[in-house]
């Protein structure tokens, strides 16, 4: 059995995210609750879990605060939240898990099984968490980019575009460097700052300094560093070379 520990300051959702892992995630056992951030951490302590659901906004405290009494946390975490807010960003950078409130019972079951297992570079998505956890998204130089097997922390600035396969994604980096992701097109196109990138196609996310040329016309292809063309949708070109124009 997995055993879980729920940290979550409201009763109601205690229950609920209990009943729900009990009907749902069948060898997951919730073997404490704890209402606030001195008894997560209590808690976490003394029965020692394999996944620790944690809600981030708290009286007295926040998720993170919890996350900071540990410093090689031999749990892996998943986040709950009711807001959308800065905190979320922090954490998809981080390539770490998090649900919304209410609870939706498929991502709760697809969160649970990608936390199975500890792997070696988990520590390292706590403490890239915990070094952006209170920079401004806009500010944001560095990303996770995971299969979740393997991740790789890339600059930013670096990244010249994204492309969309079958089933997953692909970063291609400056220095002739690829690396896959298991996360949608649409994640990163929300997550990527939107200032300085942009969805020219629907397999597509370019990063404006990294744009050459781009041909005139209504669709025709835009040219990036090392010699790349890619394909811009006709219904997306207006939008780009505002874009662009507004950039410059």
């Amino acid at each position: 059995m997995i055993k879980a520990v729920i940290v979550e300051d409201e009763l109601n959702n205690r229950e609920v995210l209990q009943q729900m892992l009990e009907r749902y995630c069948e060898e997951v056992e919730v073997v404490g609750l704890a209402v606030n951030v001195p008894s997560g951490i209590e808690k976490i302590k003394e029965l020692r879990p394999d996944i620790v659901f944690l809600d981030i906004e708290m009286p007295g405290g926040t998720g993170f605060d919890v996350l900071n009494a540990f410093d090689l946390p031999k749990f892996k975490i998943i986040f709950v939240t009711g807001y959308d807010h800065f905190a979320i960003k922090a954490i998809r950078y981080s390539a770490l898990d998090y649900l919304l409130k209410p609870v939706d019972p498929e991502e709760l079951k697809n969160a649970v099984e990608k936390a199975k297992s500890l792997n070696p570079i988990y520590h390292e998505r706590i403490d890239f968490l915990k070094s952006q956890i209170e920079v401004s998204t806009e500010e944001v130089d560095r990303i996770i980019i995971s299969d979740h097997k393997h991740h790789k922390v890339v600059e930013i600035r670096d990244i010249i575009f994204v492309e969309a396969k079958r089933t997953f994604v692909v970063f291609y980096v400056e220095g002739n460097k690829k690396y896959a992701a298991s996360n949608s097109m649409g994640f990163y196109e929300e997550l990527l700052p939107s200032s300085n990138f942009f969805r020219i196609h629907k397999s597509h996310i370019i990063n404006r300094h990294k744009v050459e040329k781009v041909d005139v016309g209504r669709g025709g292809n835009v040219h990036l560093k090392g010699g790349v063309s890619l394909p811009v949708a006709i219904r997306r070109k207006p939008a780009f070379t505002k874009f662009l124009e507004q950039a410059d």
